[in-house]
């Protein structure tokens, strides 16, 4: 069976989260590179003191905005803005995994989708975005890790390290459960 068929398996059709939108919502897109080593797009998010995912390791991806229809539509931009990436015509945006919910904004309901690309599409970072690189899925090593939140909890718990990267929270959970149904 193909990647790409594994995937639809796991993921819910785009029909199914057509409907999704409003302010209460996000997106993030798992942009695959179909090797042996399921290369991932990733992005090191800009420091800021105004955003609350600061220098963190996350998906392309970020809030529903008005002209979004759904939530499609802003995956589909926030990808775009933040990476360069035309979706529609760089990639194929199979479906959507499970929703999630970040760890520091517990009212956000994030829906992670998963898009296949032949080759590395060229990136272009927007100001939100320090870096984008690619890792291989296969080979994130998984550690424990602690840190400090911007709410001043402590947290630890399961991460993957790729390189000096740390992937935690929202970004390790949806990399975990894709991995783990795959």
């Amino acid at each position: 069976m193909g990647l790409m068929t594994r995937i639809s398996h796991i993921t819910r059709p785009l029909e199914a989260v057509a409907k999704y939108a409003g302010a209460d919502r996000a997106a993030v897109t798992l942009i695959i590179r179909d090797t042996e080593e399921l290369d991932a797009l990733f992005v090191r998010r800009a420091e800021s003191v105004t955003d609350p995912w600061s220098g963190q390791i996350a998906f392309p991806g970020g809030r529903f905005e008005h002209p979004d229809i759904n939530i499609i539509d802003t995956a589909i931009r926030e990808t775009g803005e933040e990476t360069g990436i035309d979706l529609p015509s760089q990639s194929r945006l199979i479906g959507a995994l499970d929703d999630v919910r970040p760890i520091n904004k517990s009212d956000l309901i994030v829906t992670p989708f998963v898009a296949l690309v032949d080759e590395k599409p060229a990136t272009r970072t927007s100001s939100e975005i320090g870096e984008a690189f690619w890792a291989s899925l296969r080979g994130l090593e998984r550690v424990t890790y602690e840190t400090t939140l911007t709410t001043g909890a402590r947290w630890r718990g399961e991460a993957f390290r790729y390189k000096n990267y740390i992937v935690w929270g929202m970004t390790g959970h949806i990399v975990e459960g894709f991995l783990s149904r795959l």
